[in-house]
């Protein structure tokens, strides 16, 4: 009976879950293990970067989401994250947090976020003791169309019409 209760309780918090720490105790990216070499391997845009100096956190403004959706709180080897992603429609993200280095080389953690999990907050850490100097956040975030494509292909294929029979007068 203890253990129908230890199972039950065991799968009830991973099902609350909203982070997965996919690398525990982190690794080096000269010896990456498999599962990073799988997420490398399939595409995934950076959709915000943070540089964490101290207790500063800056945030790149070259990449679509940042501040506004990420708050990350820095204490040295590990730093309390929050999301809310509520208006990026359709988005799903993970992270990489990246640390500085430990016996002479780059050492970092990938956590996985839960496809369902709009708002959320968590605890993240490399290894423990290594600190963390920056965090990566990708994943996929849907791009609003801004001008109509149909016209722009309609306008395409007339100016290819018009510049073909002028050259083929030229040609004969």
């Amino acid at each position: 009976m203890k253990t129908i209760i230890v199972v039950l309780l065991a799968s009830a918090s991973l099902g609350r879950a909203t982070q997965i720490d996919l690398t525990p105790g982190g690794f080096s990216p000269l010896n990456p293990p498999p599962v990073f070499v799988e997420w490398e391997q399939t595409y995934h845009q950076i959709i915000a970067h943070a540089d964490i100096s101290g207790n500063t956190v800056t945030w790149h403004p070259s990449f679509p989401l940042g501040g506004d959706n990420f708050v990350v709180d820095p204490q040295e080897a590990n730093a309390n994250i929050s999301w809310n992603l509520a208006n990026v429609h359709g988005g799903s993200f993970l992270y990489l947090v990246t640390g500085g280095l430990k016996d002479g080389s780059a050492w970092v953690n990938l956590y996985q976020v839960s496809l369902d999990q709009i708002n959320g907050s968590g605890l993240v850490t490399i290894d423990g003791s290594t600190t963390i100097s920056a965090m990566n956040f990708f994943g996929h975030v849907p791009v609003p169309e801004t001008v109509n494509t149909g016209a722009l292909l309609f306008f395409v294929v007339l100016g290819l019409l018009l510049t073909y029979e002028p050259q083929r007068r030229r040609v004969t």
